[in-house]
């Protein structure tokens, strides 16, 4: 009986984490949830579960980790995508600088949802790196 509530309760916790991720704005391939609630389950250790994730995904986790956008593409990504929520009292230049791309990440960040402010995070990541 005991077994089981840690069971349930562990598949809970899969599927919390799996809606947190959604209310991010991201999406948990469906491989990853199942490995995840193999873990829950007891079927698998959460060791092999990570090692599988890493063996399936690793090559595509790193490469999106390291590709950094430049300023001024995603600089027209948020004119693009938060012109008309967020960005309302901007207007887009058509050869951004770094101080263009800069003056936004403020509106993005108070005027746009969650998916905005980790725009105007890399935004200000890609400005850095331009240095």
């Amino acid at each position: 009986m005991a077994e089981e509530q840690k069971v349930r309760r562990n598949l809970r916790a899969v599927e919390n984490a799996v809606a947190q991720k959604r209310l991010e704005g991201l999406e948990v391939p469906p491989e990853i949830v199942e490995e995840m609630k193999r873990a829950a389950r007891g079927e698998i250790g959460i060791e092999e579960g990570i090692r599988n994730t890493v063996m399936r995904y690793g090559d595509a986790m790193s490469t999106a980790a390291q590709q950094t956008d430049d300023f001024v593409s995603l600089y027209r990504r948020a004119f693009q995508e938060y012109g008309a929520s967020a960005l309302w009292s901007s207007r887009p230049v058509s050869n951004p600088t770094r101080e263009d791309a800069l003056a936004i990440t403020r509106s993005l960040r108070v005027e746009g949802d969650l998916k905005a402010r980790r725009l105007a995070e890399e935004i200000e990541k890609a400005c850095s790196a331009a240095l």
